[in-house]
């Protein structure tokens, strides 16, 4: 479920009890999971086709970090696979867009 939008800003005791946990746990997926495949993705594909100048290990992440930064060339194709991933890996199901609804996929509904 979605936090409701009241209007009040967020108390100090649902900043540290839910907004902080959640944030601590997207930074430690991103650090651990996502940001190490994409390095290693983009230091193999840039060797493999010769497409990388020799530098440093760090400079290879680093630029592979900065691609991060940049914006989405196809939202709607990124916005497919999320809701395909979404439905298989989490078994949520995206019923509404605007404001974003999802419910709960049962195993025989997959």
């Amino acid at each position: 479920m979605f936090l409701k939008d009241t209007g009040a800003d967020v108390t100090e005791d649902e900043f540290n009890n839910i907004i902080l946990p959640f944030d601590n746990k997207i930074h430690n997926y991103l650090q651990q999971e996502t940001i190490p495949t994409f390095c290693a993705f983009y230091i193999a594909e840039g060797f493999r086709t010769s497409s990388l100048f020799e530098n440093s290990y760090n400079v290879y992440l680093n630029e592979a970090l900065d691609l991060f930064n940049d914006f989405p060339k196809d939202l709607e194709s990124i916005k497919a696979t999320t809701t395909k991933l979404l439905k298989e890996k989490y078994r949520l199901e995206v019923i509404a867009d605007n404001p974003l609804q999802l419910k709960e996929v049962e195993e025989s509904d997959s």
